[in-house]
């Protein structure tokens, strides 16, 4: 059987251990989706609809349908599936205004 040995105590706490992030100056920096996207819109039009995952994201370019969809039909786009989770936290609904 080997013999582990045993380290002398200083009496210092040992060291933190290092952080992922500590890699940073070596992998390359963030970029953001908006170049990707006006690429897109320019083969594409300017909505696009995306798939991510499990999530459906519409990716509206233009102003003007972008402040129609905003202003304009709001009423249209406010609405939110109804959570189980949610529903059961707030007694079915009864205490939000």
């Amino acid at each position: 059987m080997e013999e582990v040995e045993r380290q002398e105590r200083t009496g210092k706490p040992p060291t933190r251990p290092a952080k992922v992030t500590d890699n940073r100056p070596r992998t390359p920096p963030r970029t953001t989706p908006f170049p990707l996207f006006q690429n897109l819109a320019k083969t594409y039009g300017d909505i696009m609809h995306f798939k991510l995952g499990e999530v459906s994201t519409i990716v509206i370019s233009s102003p003007a349908i972008a402040k129609e969809a905003l202003k304009t039909r709001d009423p249209m786009f406010a609405d939110r599936p109804e959570s189980v989770a949610a529903k059961i936290m707030w007694y079915d609904y009864v205490d939000i205004v």
